[in-house]
């Protein structure tokens, strides 16, 4: 699973992703074709219910290293959930991500969310993931606040994010109802730069913690990645490196 992050504020924006991928079980499934007669069908139905639900207790990860957080230009960052490799061809996902920001350049970043969306589409229309997208338009030189944008590639769709806002998407919804309270025009306000970097880290430790703790399930790593986004380009606060 993953766990990404963007906040939006005047100052500028902070994007982070965890690097974990995790793979459910799965179980071997009755098939409901060879029941008989109705009672057959529904107990197998409630069978293979069943086994679903242990398919979500136990999961495996495949990697905790995936990259999952890109840049493109000096104005625009990339957030990718969860999803290891495409469906038709067994390619990892990133190669493709990376390939496209490494070939294009926006000025705009919601024109970059309909080109990412239209370009993963024809990868494969299957892939199911959330991309976060944001950063400034330059087109816009009176505007000092930068933007955000979701995309669903499965579902075809793309959309605005909270701006100014936190916004997540990941493996559980803990920080749910803290992040409405930090999405109050009382607060959201009043925040710093370094405020949404702590509060990014806050968020995906709790969920990461909780998850561990309460679900018994590891599905956001420890090491995450983190870029700034501000009027004087981009800045990566924390970028996995080689090592032995």
């Amino acid at each position: 699973m993953s766990y990404i992050t963007t906040m939006v504020l005047c100052e500028g924006i902070i994007m982070s992703a965890d690097r974990q991928i995790t793979q459910r079980a799965s179980t071997r499934k009755i098939d409901v074709q060879m029941a008989n007669n109705i009672i057959e069908q529904q107990i197998s139905n409630l069978f293979n219910q069943e086994l679903s639900n242990l398919d979500n207790l136990f999961k495996r990860p495949l990697t905790r290293t995936a990259k999952k957080l890109f840049t493109m230009g000096d104005n625009i960052g990339i957030a990718m959930g969860q999803t290891m490799f495409t469906n038709n061809n067994y390619i990892p996902v990133s190669l493709y991500v990376e390939h496209f920001c490494r070939n294009n350049n926006f000025d705009n970043p919601k024109e970059a969310a309909e080109k990412l969306l239209e370009y993963l589409r024809q990868v494969d229309s299957t892939i199911n993931t959330t991309l976060f997208i944001a950063g400034y338009n330059k087109s816009d030189l009176d505007t000092l606040s930068g933007v955000a944008y979701y995309v669903k590639v499965k579902e075809n769709k793309y959309g605005n994010m909270k701006m100014p806002g936190f916004n997540y998407a990941g493996a559980n919804d803990y920080f749910s109802d803290y992040s409405n309270k930090i999405n109050t025009c009382e607060n959201i306000l009043k925040y710093t730069l370094q405020d949404a970097v702590n509060i990014c880290k806050l968020a995906t430790d709790i969920c990461r913690g909780l998850e561990r703790y309460i679900d018994f399930n590891e599905a956001i790593s420890d090491d995450i990645e983190m870029i700034a986004i501000t009027k004087d380009g981009i800045q990566w606060l924390k970028k996995a490196e080689l090592a032995i």
